[in-house]
């Protein structure tokens, strides 16, 4: 049996044949117009608020020499949420170095760095003083460096003489004292020796008779130091100190009648050689005030054992700088001698005095004067000088 076929009628009802491709078109666009819309918004967003937008089209101006192009971006701009990795893409973050921007502000405003601040290179003012410390003249500085520094200088003092134990029958003559230092200073601590050398003259007035006079070796010393003491800003510093001297044997003194010298009877020379050794302790303190202004203050006290002397030392000092290698310092030393056998006495000093210093040199100048005088051979004015080198 055969069937007959015919032509298909679709299943569900549909237009005919001639407008199929139209209806197509029109569902196509019917499902497609979200798709469409969504993709349009898309694209419109990319542009508007692309952070790469601003260059790309700031680029792209710049080629194409329609438009000027707008200034480059800096970073990083003010209150800009966009990463920094997103402007250096575009070509617009030059690398930022912070050691640059540092080392062009950390001492913009500072003429002088804190001393205990400063390293290799930089200049200091405290080499060996006359007492063979670190320090200037005759006070020592608490401002021991943390660098390993060694001194070397030869230092010179000389004082008229006018009378004894503050006597009124006067004499006539000079001392001079001339030690030569060796000092290290380095992790906060001080090590030195110093090696004296004396001479003095003494004559008494309307005696008729040469004078009398003596050179020789002082009292040999050796000192220890170290800082205990810094605050955080490190401009202020305490350090306690040890020393011991020797005797050098040459505390010879004028006889009653200024005929010759001897040391019958004999403590303590002209120029203030013993015969016995000293044992000494003491401390210093330093302050930096401000860039120009530092003050020290020292205290100590000395022991001669055999012959029963003993010896407060007390000192103050402000330096003010000048220039950076230029200082002028005003110094005011004193001491109480005290003998079990009698007598005790005051001495105290004022001078004035300019050092010049670079890296490695320093020299000094300076000229004290006697406030009081009760013990000893007094003084009346004197002269002081030095030289000292240093290497690190």
């Amino acid at each position: 049996m055969k069937i007959k076929r015919g032509p298909l009628k679709p299943l569900l009802s549909s237009p005919p044949r001639a407008s199929s491709r139209l209806w197509l078109l029109i569902d196509a666009m019917r499902l497609g117009r979200p798709l469409l819309l969504a993709f349009v918004f898309f694209l419109l967003g990319s542009i508007l608020f692309s952070p790469v937008s601003n260059g790309l089209e700031q680029m792209f101006l710049s080629s194409s020499g329609g438009m000027t192009p707008l200034p480059p971006l800096e970073w990083p701009p003010d209150q800009s949420p966009i990463p920094r990795h997103i402007w250096q893409m575009v070509g617009n973050a030059p690398p930022v170095t912070m050691k640059k921007e540092l080392s062009e502000s950390v001492f913009w405003d500072a003429k002088f760095k804190i001393y205990d601040l400063l390293q290799y290179g930089d200049s200091k003012p405290y080499f060996a003083n006359l007492r063979g410390f670190q320090g200037l003249f005759n006070t020592q500085s608490a401002f021991l460096p943390e660098v390993p520094v060694w001194n070397f200088g030869l230092n010179y003092r000389n004082n008229r003489l006018k009378n004894l134990n503050g006597e009124a029958s006067p004499i006539q003559g000079s001392r001079s004292f001339v030690p030569l230092h060796f000092l290290y200073t380095g992790k906060k601590l001080m090590i030195g020796a110093t090696l004296p050398y004396q001479y003095w003259s003494l004559s008494k007035p309307g005696s008729g008779k040469p004078d009398i006079s003596m050179s020789g070796i002082h009292n040999p010393e050796i000192r220890f130091g170290k800082e205990i003491w810094t605050n955080s800003l490190g401009d202020t510093a305490l350090t306690l100190y040890l020393a011991a001297k020797f005797s050098g044997n040459n505390y010879d003194i004028p006889d009653p009648e200024f005929a010759r010298r001897t040391k019958i009877g004999a403590l303590i020379g002209p120029a203030l050689a013993t015969r016995g050794p000293w044992a000494e302790i003491g401390g210093a303190y330093s302050s930096q005030l401000n860039d120009r202004f530092t003050v020290h203050f020292n205290l100590g006290l000395a022991n001669d054992s055999r012959d029963e002397l003993m010896r407060t030392m007390y000192s103050s000092s402000m330096d003010y700088r000048l220039t950076r290698n230029v200082l002028m310092t005003g110094e005011l030393s004193g001491e109480h001698w005290k003998w079990g056998m009698g007598p005790d006495g005051n001495n105290l000093d004022f001078l004035l005095g300019t050092t010049f210093f670079n890296e490695y040199w320093q020299a000094n100048f300076g000229f004290p004067v006697a406030i009081q005088n009760d013990w000893g051979h007094g003084t009346s004015v004197g002269f002081v000088c030095g030289i000292n080198t240093r290497w690190e």
